[in-house]
């Protein structure tokens, strides 16, 4: 069967192919190695069966048996497998055989499975998002992309002349999600802050959620309410062409030395400052410290990223130049 990819009426039965719960045929391999799969809820379990086995089970597909493939592993043994759905929303992958299969089968072909099942749930969320980016995720669906791999940890230190961190974010903000490429998070969150105000003083509340966004290389148009003109310049242009596919979230906190602010006090009078001395002056960028030692009073920016399969090191590229835009523009 495996020179020729066609199977015997001994062998497999013709006809609609046999489901997990049947009988086997009398002459047919016992079951040697199962694999389950559990399924992203944001797919389909008979297309997702058909999108693996059109494409990671495509070249060992047997002709005359719909859904069985056969495969000759490292050590010469040939086995068949079906891909079948299971109560539970879970794709179950069995091999029969003779003998024990080797590791292209029960780690190779598995690891790759399951990573093509996350593309697809990643497709579909991307399809989403690029048609609604106010659509709503669940958390399940952050943990899916949590679960691509661990976060990373970047560190902008502003300048010394920087003074009110927190109007640079509101900047930043609006700067990005202004490219059409960058768009605040919408995780179901629907907390709300009171703003105290103090004599001439207005206390704020910095909201992580409202400074999380969301990265998707599919440019959607802007809303007129709220940017009426694009921010994407010719070199956001040039990073979004080698940023890659997928999704990645960015998560922005505000820091005073090592200390995390959480309150800000708006208004009164401006510090005294001398720009000419920092003017030329962009900020640093350090990865990988959430436990580096800052200057005390100094601000920064700490960036959690969360990426799939972009080039994230491009995006931090692209963060770093708003960073720098911004600051000049304040």
């Amino acid at each position: 069967m495996n020179i020729t990819k066609n199977a015997s009426t001994l062998l497999i039965c013709e006809g609609e192919r046999k489901t997990v719960n049947d009988a086997s045929l009398d002459y047919a391999c016992p079951v040697i190695f199962k694999a389950s799969f559990p399924l992203n809820h944001r797919c389909d379990l008979s297309k997702t069966i058909l999108s693996l086995g059109s494409s990671v089970l495509h070249q060992f597909a047997v002709s005359n048996r719909s859904g069985f493939y056969v495969y000759r592993d490292e050590e010469e043994r040939v086995v068949y497998m079906t891909l079948n759905a299971s109560a539970g929303r879970t794709v179950i992958l069995q091999v029969h055989g003779i003998d024990s299969v080797g590791a292209s089968v029960t780690s190779l072909l598995t690891n790759i499975l399951k990573r093509k099942m996350m593309s697809i749930a990643l497709e579909q969320l991307s399809n989403l998002l690029g048609k609604n980016t106010y659509f709503e995720l669940k958390q399940s669906d952050i943990e899916f992309l949590e679960g691509w791999g661990p976060s990373k940890s970047y560190d902008f230190v502003l300048p010394s002349t920087v003074t009110d961190p927190l109007l640079i974010c509101l900047m930043l903000r609006q700067n990005l999600c202004g490219s059409a490429y960058f768009h605040r998070l919408n995780d179901g969150d629907k907390r709300v802050r009171e703003y105290e105000e103090n004599d001439q003083l207005l206390d704020v509340y910095f909201d992580e959620s409202h400074f999380t966004l969301f990265y998707l290389n599919t440019p959607t148009p802007l809303d007129p309410k709220f940017q009426a003109t694009s921010t994407l310049t010719r070199k956001g242009a040039h990073l979004a062409r080698h940023s890659g596919g997928g999704i990645a979230l960015f998560r922005f906190q505000i820091l005073k030395g090592n200390e995390k602010i959480k309150h800000f006090q708006v208004g009164g009078d401006l510090p005294s400052m001398t720009i000419e001395q920092d003017l030329h002056k962009s900020v640093d960028v350090n990865e990988n410290s959430t436990d580096a030692h800052r200057e005390e009073n100094t601000y920064s920016l700490l960036l959690s990223v969360v990426n799939t399969t972009l080039n994230v090191e491009t995006l931090i590229s692209w963060i770093e130049l708003s960073i720098n835009q911004v600051i000049s523009a304040w």
